[in-house]
């Protein structure tokens, strides 16, 4: 198969293949031998029917499907080796059918879509915010130190933070143990809206009765009570940071445990900061380059994003954020591909099949390293500023956490009467 371009204009190309005789009845065999397959004839087993009878009663149909196979596969061939984008008007052939026997020889006039010159894409100014390793790797430390939290019985009036045990009227454990009793961590929300505030004052052996009760004033529901028995007050009991620490979590000891996390935080806050500025990037160079892209790759690309989503009927909203997130998103892919046109960025052999999977087209692979070239000039080239982080008020973290836990519930606990109730909350038996 060979093609020649013959005619270029603006906008449009005009291509001349041909095609040898040898491929040409090639293509002739596969088309009949996929009808006779299917084809149900007395006195014809299934794929027995002869040429003649196939081509007296389907050979116009056969003629049109070698014609539009070989146009297919030679369009997609010209398209990746020149690196062409189609627009969206349809092609036009000009020539004969094909026929056995004979080179097949015909001419195709492409719409090609043309990127406008991309501007705005030098000298950019970007933010990226201030990352404080030292902070971030004393975060983490104290993290692990968190999730390896001991608790310990205190006698004392339970306080946020600590491990409350209470046990429910009707339940009877065996003595010496607390299965089935209700382990709550003060301050978490565990127990649903409410409970945590019933719990905290109280110490050892006080009582309450509590029921789940409507926000709303008006509604006229208010569940059961029940008893609860403070059985025990765990206050949180941090291990220290030191090397045996550091050795219960795999590592050989805290410097060697402290080297990982830096290392692991660095390298994921290198990604972050990168994958930050690409999305600002990406984002100014759009707003410099506004047109209109092809509608038929807007098109595919939005059902993608729909199929992924599994919904039968996506409504009308769904649809329309889909479509417009298709339409950067085929912008984004040709405004970088301009720009490596622009910047005569090359993709060596090499590169592509050091990144190629067996799956992926050759084509497909260069496009994501050009593109990806051009994006890392685009940030090389940019004016990148810091941004200090702003003060975080530690002090509101734990309401605001919790507030958002309980938000949206239509209920909460409150106290209750109950038919054999012990002492208010903070009295003792």
């Amino acid at each position: 198969m060979a093609y020649e371009i013959i005619g270029e204009e603006q906008g449009s190309r005009t291509v001349r293949f041909q095609t040898p005789a040898s491929e040409v009845d090639r293509a002739f065999k596969r088309v009949r031998r996929e009808i006779s397959k299917d084809l149900d004839m007395p006195g014809f087993r299934p794929g027995k029917v002869p040429k003649s009878i196939i081509d007296k009663r389907f050979g116009n149909i056969i003629t049109s499907e070698v014609a539009e196979r070989i146009s297919a596969d030679l369009t997609e061939m010209v398209l990746r080796e020149e690196d062409w984008i189609l627009g969206d008007g349809q092609p036009s052939a000009d020539g004969e059918l094909p026929a056995e026997g004979e080179d097949y020889t015909f001419t195709v006039t492409y719409e090609i879509f043309e990127t406008p010159e991309p501007t705005g894409y030098r000298d950019l100014e970007l933010v990226e915010p201030a990352f404080d390793v030292d902070r971030e790797v004393e975060k983490s430390l104290d993290s692990l130190r968190q999730r390896m939290v001991g608790f310990e019985p205190v006698e004392r009036e339970a306080a946020e933070d600590d491990l409350v045990v209470l046990r429910a009227d009707g339940h009877e454990p065996s003595e010496g143990e607390d299965e089935g009793d209700i382990h709550i961590r003060l301050g978490m929300n565990q127990a649903g809206p409410g409970f945590d505030g019933l719990v905290e004052g109280l110490s050892k052996g006080d009582t309450f009765a509590a029921c789940m009760a409507p926000i709303d004033p008006e509604a006229d529901w208010e569940g059961d009570p029940h008893t609860f028995e403070v059985m025990e007050v765990r206050e949180p009991v941090l291990p220290e940071l030191d090397d045996e620490l550091a050795k219960n979590l795999g590592a050989e000891d805290l410097e060697d445990l402290t080297g990982r996390i830096r290392s692991d935080l660095e390298e994921r806050i290198e990604e972050d900061r990168r994958r930050f500025l690409e999305q600002q990037a990406v984002s100014e160079v759009l707003k410099a380059n506004g047109f209109d892209p092809p509608e038929y790759m807007v098109q595919n690309l939005t059902r993608d994003f729909l199929g992924r989503l599994q919904e039968e009927e996506p409504d009308e909203k769904t649809v329309e954020s889909a479509r417009k997130v298709a339409a950067d998103k085929v912008r984004e892919f040709l405004v970088l591909r301009a720009i490596a046109d622009a910047e005569e960025i090359e993709i060596g052999e090499d590169e592509i099949a050091e990144e190629k999977s067996e799956e992926e087209e050759a084509s497909s692979v260069r496009d994501r390293l050009r593109n990806r070239k051009a994006l890392e000039l685009i940030i090389d080239n940019a004016t990148i500023k810091t941004r200090e982080p702003e003060e975080e008020d530690s002090a509101s973290e734990g309401t605001e956490a919790e507030a958002e836990a309980g938000a949206g519930q239509p209920w909460t606990w409150k106290i209750a009467e109950a038919e054999d109730s012990g002492p208010a909350p903070g009295e003792g038996e």
